[in-house]
């Protein structure tokens, strides 16, 4: 099941990505869960690398700056123009972490498309804004980086970008840093997800589509133009499942190198008797919010269940969540017997003032919106709170199913339930994660490390990884809804089908389900998986040559720079904390 077999990790490794530091969807959970794994096995020696994009506003509340953090290096890289900070990044680990002003390259921007399309066609024409920005700071990613290795003369070193929003990074170091080996990693390929998100058939006729005549029609050239030629240039290339691996092949005229699948750091679960503290609490929380909601008093049976993740409608599943819901609420009798959530962030402006007084003990008449936590922009545009009303869930006391709409991230400030998505996610019986397009599926990963048993679909990468290695589990804890060959009604009667299964057995074996899922969650950490990594970097230091170097020399580095001279400034390199870390001897400034 597992790999035997891993490689050679790099001296030094630089993880870049436009999540560092900036949680934004599901790469920060790949990278914030994986970075206790990677400093465990690298120390200082692994860095992360993201956007500065909290310069202007507020402190960063992820990353903790530490000034003196290399200050001859962010002197010399200052004076030639890049905008850096150094620090740690407030994850399970705390990986150092270099955040990076990109905006200094706007008034450049247009010399930069040109060269790269000149250099590797890179088609930026169309790109909009969000392309601006993302290819910018790929571009100032790889020139830090470049800064960073020239000046601590280090050999061995690979570079890991992480989406399209990089690729420019992959790009500039292959032109100008041969010596700093290239991993380029999709997660999601641009033209799989437009094409699903626009209610296309993706994989039924994946081999029809011809990529640039669709990323035109689609509005997505430049991206797709992005993450294509990083794909193609990088050293070594890898993707989260073998869904998407079809996908690439496909689309970015390149097979991946590797599957690198995704882990969970079970360190993030509180240990048995605080987690179920945690479930009562949050449970507890849950039941009063729906409470404040609807004006409905809900029973200890009352089964809870919810679904998450990035606003897409299709893409997601959410349509058949609450198809399904509509039809469950037709066919059981009992009030009040399941209260589902919808914890997708969307355009809201604060909570709603007469739920929170509410929550506060005062009287206040239901009116308005029985669905939803927080006001929203757009509401009565709202695809979530169209199609509820669509399948005729209303909310009413005497029906068996409700269903809550909470738009806001969950950070713990949200204003009403003030708790972490874990913690939320821990006061659920049951999550439900019908996706069509899902590359991997941390959601339903993350349930089961909670205890939470789930249902996903074997158009997830997780879901058709279940069923080729874990399937002992099938039908146990976690359940993979087939999508690959059921249209949309055949797939709500399956689901509503395995919902009243579950209705009917939850009772009797709450315990043992969550034990299983517990047990389930313990093959698919971090541990387990980084192999798949390693392996991938020590492809890069095979394919780039620069695996066989010896620790004194670097490929196209200045030889007359030595160690030894680097000294004679009487710097160190790293600042007190640092010195104290295991680090290769180059870094620390060790014979």
């Amino acid at each position: 099941m597992m790999k035997e077999k891993s490689g050679n990790l790099p001296g030094l490794l630089f993880e870049v990505s436009w999540e560092v530091c900036n949680k934004v969807g599901g790469i920060h959970t790949v990278l914030a869960s994986k970075a206790l794994e990677s400093v465990s096995r690298l120390q200082d020696q692994y860095i992360v690398v993201g956007p500065d994009n909290w310069r202007e506003e507020q402190n960063n509340p992820e990353f903790q700056e530490e000034p003196d953090m290399f200050i001859g290096w962010k002197n010399e890289a200052n004076n030639k123009g890049l905008r850096i900070r150094t620090g740690r990044w407030k994850t399970a680990g705390n990986p150092i972490a270099i955040i990076v002003d990109f905006t200094p390259l706007f008034p450049t921007k247009d010399r930069i498309f040109s060269k790269a399309w000149e250099t590797w066609q890179l088609d930026s024409i169309t790109g909009q804004w969000d392309y601006v920005e993302a290819a910018l700071f790929g571009y100032a990613a790889g020139q830090v980086i470049e800064s960073f290795v020239n000046y601590y003369y280090h050999p061995r070193v690979v570079a890991h970008f992480h989406e399209w929003m990089t690729g420019m990074g992959v790009l500039y170091l292959k032109e100008n840093a041969s010596h700093i080996g290239t991993a380029f990693s999709t997660h999601a390929t641009v033209l799989g997800r437009s094409i699903a998100g626009n209610g296309m058939p993706l994989y039924q006729n994946l081999k029809d589509y011809r990529p640039d005549e669709t990323a035109k029609q689609l509005g997505v050239r430049a991206k797709h133009s992005l993450e294509r030629s990083a794909a193609k240039a990088c050293h070594a290339f890898a993707t989260v499942s073998d869904i998407t691996a079809q996908e690439c092949e496909q689309f970015l005229d390149r097979k991946p190198d590797l599957v690198t699948p995704n882990g969970f750091d079970l360190k993030l679960v509180p240990k048995s008797g605080q987690l179920e503290q945690v479930k009562i609490a949050s449970r507890e929380k849950l039941l009063n919010l729906a409470s404040a909601i609807a004006g409905a008093s809900y029973g200890s049976d009352t089964i809870l269940v919810g679904t998450s993740g990035r606003y897409e409608f299709g893409n997601k599943g959410l349509d058949v969540f609450i198809d399904m819901l509509g039809q469950l609420n037709r066919d059981l009798k009992t009030a009040g017997q399941l209260v589902a959530f919808i914890l997708v962030p969307a355009n809201h402006y604060g909570p709603r003032k007469s739920v929170s007084n509410r929550l506060d003990g005062h009287t206040e008449p239901i009116v308005r919106s029985r669905y939803l936590s927080h006001n929203l922009h757009d509401s009565g545009d709202d695809p979530v709170l169209q199609r509820i009303q669509q399948v005729g869930i209303l909310n009413n006391l005497e029906d068996p199913v409700h269903v809550f709409f909470i738009p806001s991230y969950l950070n713990g400030n949200d204003g009403l339930l003030n708790l972490e998505y874990y913690q939320v996610l821990a006061g659920l019986d049951l999550t439900l994660f019908p996706s069509y397009y899902e590359p991997w599926g941390y959601t339903p990963l993350e349930s089961l490390a909670f205890g939470v048993p789930t249902m996903t679909t074997d158009l997830a990468g997780f879901g058709k990884w279940i069923q080729d290695q874990l399937a002992g589990y099938l039908n146990k804890c976690v359940w993979v809804l087939n999508r690959t060959k059921q249209d949309h009604d055949q797939l709500i009667i399956e689901l509503t089908e395995e919902l009243k299964r579950f209705l009917d057995i939850r009772d009797a074996k709450s315990s043992q389900l969550q034990a299983e899922a517990l047990e389930l969650s313990g093959q698919v950490t971090w541990q387990q998986f980084y192999p798949y990594y390693q392996e991938l970097y020590s492809k890069v230091l095979n394919e780039s040559g620069i695996g066989n170097l010896p620790e004194r020399e670097s490929a196209g580095m200045d030889d007359s720079i030595s160690i030894a001279q680097k000294r004679k400034t009487n710097e160190p390199l790293w600042n007190d904390v640092l010195v104290k870390s295991t680090l290769p001897k180059e870094l620390a400034g060790l014979e």
